[in-house]
This record gives C-alpha cells, sequence and structure tokens, in this order.
C-alpha cells in the first residue's frame, strides 16, 4: 500500500470530527464538511462511501476505542 493511501486527508479527518460531533450522524457530518453538496441523498451515499473506507473506518473505530477508555477511566473515580 502506497503511504498516501495510509494517510487520512484533511478533509476526511473533519470528516470524522463533525461524525462525532452529530452524534454518529453521517449525513450531516457530510454537509457541514462539504458545504457545496446540497443534496441529502448525494451526502448520504457518500457518507456512506466514506464510512466503508478503510482509513476512515480505523479512525471512527479508534476514536470510539478512546472514548470508551476514557469512559471507564472516569467511572473508576
Amino acid at each position: 500500500m502506497a503511504e498516501k493511501e495510509k494517510e487520512l486527508t484533511k478533509k476526511r479527518l473533519l470528516f470524522v470530527d463533525k461524525y462525532f460531533e452529530t452524534k454518529f450522524n453521517g449525513i450531516e457530518a457530510y454537509l457541514q464538511t462539504y458545504p457545496r453538496v446540497k443534496k441529502r441523498e448525494t451526502a448520504k451515499a457518500a457518507a456512506s462511501r466514506l464510512l466503508t473506507n478503510v482509513n476512515v473506518k480505523e479512525e471512527v473505530e479508534r476514536r470510539k476505542r478512546e472514548m470508551v477508555r476514557l469512559w471507564r477511566h472516569r467511572e473508576m473515580y
């Protein structure tokens, strides 16, 4: 795999940020990341594609694991 394929673009990282901010709403995350897109159906299809992208999926899972770890840590105290 090429080095470029291993990295997330700034836009994809922003999409992941927005995905968490919108409580895992892919459509809203896509619309906020790509404001020129106006049609919800377009955003729905594109968000679905992004969320199946290996690099995006790995970043989402990594952040979810971190959230769980922090939540468990908080519950201990």
